[in-house]
């Protein structure tokens, strides 16, 4: 089982602030700015095909579904990230808010995340699915999701968090293995929560690859890519193309 941590020019998306949807006013990411044909639109997706960037969405927020829609996944390499724990339940209508707030409550506020068969209708059009977590963690240190929990308390925290993880992506790529096998070798992704990279992080990773190897039994070599803080916020690459054409 091979760990390979991202180094490759990567963009990240959480949530966007939008004129249709309650959006994020946090975000500086505006749909606007993609949504409306014009300038900024053309160059904007013109410039990540011929780069053949890598863009992440984060968190698995419904009010992404319809941005990722705008992106040929034969032309970038679109990965989503859910936190299967999150997933929004079949009869709960969508409704989606800051994502900040959701953060605050996650298991008040699964109404602003996607559902499981939204899930399965972007995995169908061929968008990569990645992991995020069973519950969205905050790893930092001393922060409230482990901030008072004893040093065993956290280990068992983060086994059990990565093991329903796995157990739920495993459901997930089955039916789209061969997706997933890049030159001969089977590839997975994971993206840190909070785009946090500490010793406890590296923890939860080496628990998720121990669970990814006993899980995906394949005669395939597996790789888990992670990706984490070395991703570069789309607003910033917005802004940079923004100035190039006006």
């Amino acid at each position: 089982m091979k760990v390979e941590y991202n180094v490759s020019k990567t963009l990240m998306i959480h949530s966007y602030q939008s004129k249709i949807l309650q959006g994020d006013t946090s975000s500086e990411l505006h749909l606007d700015d993609i949504m409306n044909i014009g300038r900024l639109s053309s160059e904007f997706i013109e410039k990540l095909n011929q780069q053949k960037t890598i863009i992440t969405f984060d968190d698995g927020l419904y009010q992404q579904i319809e941005l990722i829609k705008l992106f040929d996944p034969n032309e970038n390499q679109v990965i989503f990230f859910p936190s299967f724990g999150l997933v929004r339940p079949e009869d709960v209508l969508p409704k989606p808010i800051e994502n900040s707030i959701a953060h605050s409550n996650k298991l008040l506020y699964l109404s602003t995340f996607m559902s499981s068969a939204e899930i399965w209708d972007l995995m169908r059009l061929k968008y990569k699915l990645g992991m995020h977590g069973w519950y969205h963690l905050n790893l930092n240190l001393n922060q409230n999701d482990i901030g008072s929990l004893t040093t065993l308390e956290k280990l068992r925290l983060l086994k059990d968090d990565s093991t329903k993880c796995v157990q739920e992506y495993y459901k997930y790529i089955e039916p789209f293995i061969d997706d997933y096998i890049i030159d001969n070798e089977l590839v997975l992704y994971f993206c840190t929560p909070y785009n946090c990279m500490n010793d406890m992080q590296k923890i939860y990773i080496d628990l998720l690859a121990d669970s990814l190897q006993k899980t995906f039994t394949t005669n395939i070599p597996i790789k888990l890519q992670v990706f984490s803080n070395e991703r570069i916020p789309i607003e910033n690459f917005i802004k940079e193309i923004h100035n190039a054409v006006i």
